[in-house]
């Protein structure tokens, strides 16, 4: 079958989707590298299409290599520079495989900090019993698996739950749901209804009202599926005017959830949720003359849910979290809590001795740590 356009030129969409990649990976394995408690680290790009492709653009094996290299250079770090990274690379389309292998023997700086790097022409499906009894395995050792898949046929949700299997391993998944939500009311093809029955055992799946909605459902699914043991957010990616693509990310540490909703913010400044071409900002295919403009972030969402989650005593440790799985970062919801605070809204209680600030709130991980004690609560008053 001949690729589609989309499969041979990376187009800005696409961009997208592996600068999100590189900006989660770049915390992720400088957290990793710098840390005492884990000496290596595994990479899998499952799908991992061209490489460098004609129209000039990096696909994810580059991205995945070059952040390797990148953060090793910058860091004088003995555990990051003795932290082992291993990368496989797999394709099971034989000429893209080849590409991927060309650019790494033409630039083989750019793997010199890798480890041990693999290629692979095996069916994804092969990898995923195999990976799933290494993760079970780890200890001392951390797993990111990247899933880019042509299409979503190949994709089950079981596949998901089974790479996360050992609570080492974190993922990123990129569905088209641009063409799932298409078929999500009606003429649905056996392999989407397989995906939905899936991941919605009960059979009350809600068909979405538009292309967001959809995304949100999938979200919201993945999460039951998961049955709350695990950390699941989305990143919409546009293609057009209201077509959306979006990349699910799954994690059972909430600090490296934390840094994918980091990464998120750093790409979109104002809601945090996704990307836009600037060409559909107007829809009129003239760049918006505010697109350059420093962006506030609309916190809005996030201050109504705070104002419902208040209503019962919160720790600090709940609050952390609670602001996190809404998609936001501590940096948002502490205005909001010390402006409640200030306006005499909420009631706020000390509840360890090392507490020094009336207006602090401790929504860090450092914080949430298992071993620390919670230190403040805070409830809204007449609640």
């Amino acid at each position: 079958m001949a690729k589609k356009n989309s499969q041979l030129d990376l187009y800005d969409h696409s961009e997208a989707k592996v600068t999100l990649l590189k900006k989660y990976l770049e915390a992720f394995l400088t957290i990793i590298g710098h840390s005492s408690h884990y000496g290596v680290v595994h990479l899998f790009d499952l799908f991992c299409g061209e490489g460098l492709y004609p129209n000039g653009g990096k696909g994810s094996p580059l991205i995945i290599t070059e952040t390797i290299k990148e953060i090793r250079e910058r860091s004088n770090n003995h555990n990051l520079q003795s932290t082992v990274f291993n990368f496989l690379a797999n394709d099971l389309d034989v000429k893209s495989l080849a590409n991927v292998k060309k650019y790494f023997d033409e630039n083989p700086e750019m793997v010199n900090w890798v480890n041990d790097l693999k290629f692979s022409n095996t069916d994804y499906k092969e990898f995923i019993p195999q990976l799933s009894v290494k993760f079970k395995k780890l200890k001392g050792e951390k797993a990111f698996v990247f899933i880019d898949p042509y299409g979503y046929k190949d994709i089950s949700v079981l596949d998901i739950k089974a790479l996360l299997s050992g609570k080492n391993s974190e993922v990123l998944l990129f569905l088209p749901t641009q063409f799932m939500y298409r078929f999500d009311n009606s003429a649905a093809p056996a392999s989407l209804i397989q995906f939905i029955s899936e991941l919605n055992p009960k059979g009350d799946w809600q068909q979405g009202g538009n292309g967001l909605e959809f995304i949100d459902n999938l979200k919201d699914a993945f999460s039951s599926f998961l049955e709350g043991n695990y950390f699941v957010d989305a990143f919409r990616i546009a293609k057009a005017k209201n077509e959306y693509f979006c990349l699910f990310f799954f994690t059972s540490h909430i600090y490296g959830f934390h840094k994918m909703i980091e990464a998120k913010w750093s790409i979109d400044e104002e809601d945090g949720r996704g990307w836009t071409p600037e060409d559909y900002i107007t829809g009129s295919g003239q760049l918006n003359a505010f697109t350059h403009a420093e962006k506030e972030p609309q916190t809005n969402p996030l201050e109504g849910a705070l104002r419902g989650y208040l209503t019962q005593w919160r720790s600090n440790k709940e609050l952390y979290e609670f602001t996190l799985r809404k998609g936001f970062l501590p940096k948002h919801a502490t205005p909001i809590l010390k402006e409640f605070l200030n306006n005499g809204k909420i009631d706020r209680e000390q509840l360890c001795n090392t507490v020094k600030r009336k207006a602090e709130f401790y929504l860090t991980y450092d914080n949430y740590k298992r071993d620390i004690p919670v230190k403040i609560r805070v409830k809204l008053k007449n609640s």
